[in-house]
């Protein structure tokens, strides 16, 4: 080989490391841009997935309650569910019969309350024997 074909030999060589290195790095910046682009896009698709299944479960809830109340509404064509719906919802009685209604409040704030008054009543007096 001579001297001229050795120089340029060199030189392609030498353009073709400039031209590896600019490609290299632009293809560097494109799959890091494709990647960061793709994980954005896998957390989003989870959180929709997410989001669908709630919504599933919402659905099967729904129509739970859609049953039965379609139940209750085939039932409560007849005269006796009218009347066990009356008496449960809206307190009626039929004539000469006793309504008990039972106090569902909770007892222990209940003897809370009472206990403060008596305290209250017990300083009263207290406060007023002293004078």
């Amino acid at each position: 080989m001579s001297k001229d074909q050795k120089n340029q030999a060199y030189r392609v060589k030498k353009k073709r490391k400039k031209i590896g290195f600019w490609t290299k790095l632009v293809v560097i910046i494109a799959v890091g841009y494709f990647a960061m682009a793709f994980f954005q896009q896998s957390i989003e698709r989870r959180e929709l997935e997410a989001q669908i299944d709630d919504l599933h479960e919402e659905q099967a809830e729904i129509e739970a309650r859609i049953q039965d109340l379609e139940k209750i509404l085939q039932k409560g064509d007849t005269d006796e569910a009218i009347e066990k719906l009356a008496r449960e919802n809206l307190t009626m009685k039929k004539p000469g019969e006793r309504i008990y209604i039972l106090d569902t409040t909770n007892t222990l704030n209940r003897d809370l309350l009472q206990r403060q008054n008596d305290d209250e009543e017990d300083e009263e007096v207290d406060e007023s024997g002293e004078e």
